[in-house]
């Protein structure tokens, strides 16, 4: 019988692999957590599909390497793929808030 965490890792996943979104500005972020990290797909790959770039964490090379198919590990990674993608979500609204500022400031000085 499969553990809750298990179960709760193959739906993540599947939705994962239905939306594979590439973001190389989020893995760019965060990467950058770790200095000289490698960026994790916490959701791996199936038939050479990756799971969404959005769902991923940095690590260093040999956690990369040494933990690709331990679920145990994965499963863990799961709370910061998902502080990842608020953090991300985050600077993008503080992105467009300044741009609506900017826009709104430049109609008034149009009028």
């Amino acid at each position: 019988m499969k553990s809750d965490s298990d179960i709760l890792f193959v739906r993540i996943k599947n939705i994962a692999l239905q939306n594979p979104q590439r973001d190389e500005e989020f893995k760019e972020l965060v990467r950058e957590q770790i200095p000289g990290s490698e960026f994790h797909h916490v959701f791996t790959s199936t038939l050479g599909l990756k799971s969404t770039d959005l769902l991923g964490v940095a690590v260093r090379h040999e956690e990369h390497s040494k933990n690709q198919t331990n679920r145990d590990w994965l499963i863990e990674q799961i709370p910061g793929a998902i502080r990842n993608l608020i953090m991300y979500v985050v600077k993008l609204k503080k992105q467009i808030n300044q741009l609506k500022k900017e826009l709104n400031n430049e109609r008034k000085s149009i009028k």
